[in-house]
């Protein structure tokens, strides 16, 4: 299931022949388990600085996730970082998910920017795939769920191993 993290529990269920008879229920539940735990969850060493000099500098900062809309405001939320992006775009009904470009399009057309411009960081091949085919440069870091040899293999234009290595590359 590891290496699974950041695929939508649909294609999960189905790569794994599991039937969930309500898909709906099951998220209802997953995400109230989620929740009731999420201050187990912990920021990546140096997230906050780096958001925060992104904002300073006038670059704009965008949130493109798997995780349902809701789930993603409320987890940018939870730790006080939802007002330092200016766009926030979790899975929502009638736009692809990663790794189509639909969202990160998306997110470059509301927000006035060409993807050319754009820097898609992620910690999966469905962030590094979505960056390539939407036309963005694309960095890849290796402290997620992927082993660098996996990131490697998607042909990322770079790739870090913690933030401060991201906040150098800038």
């Amino acid at each position: 299931l590891y290496k699974r993290i950041g695929h939508h529990f649909v294609d999960i269920f189905s790569e794994l022949n599991i039937n969930v008879e309500d898909f709906e229920h099951f998220i209802i539940i997953y995400k109230s388990f989620y929740f009731d735990y999420i201050n187990l969850s912990v920021l990546y060493p140096d997230t906050q600085n780096l958001i925060k000099t992104l904002n300073k500098r006038n670059i704009l900062v965008s949130l493109l996730t798997t995780k349902g809309q809701d789930q993603a405001e409320k987890i940018l939320k939870y730790f006080d970082l939802a007002p330092r992006f200016n766009y926030i775009m979790g899975r929502r009904e009638g736009i692809k998910t990663k790794p189509s470009p639909e969202p990160l399009q998306k997110i470059c057309f509301d927000l006035g920017i060409k993807p050319a411009d754009t820097l898609m960081v992620g910690d999966t091949e469905l962030d590094i795939q979505c960056g390539q085919t939407a036309g963005a440069f694309t960095c890849a870091v290796s402290h997620g769920y992927r082993t660098v040899e996996q990131l490697q293999f998607e042909k990322p234009d770079f790739i870090v191993n913690n933030i401060k290595e991201l906040m150098t590359l800038l």
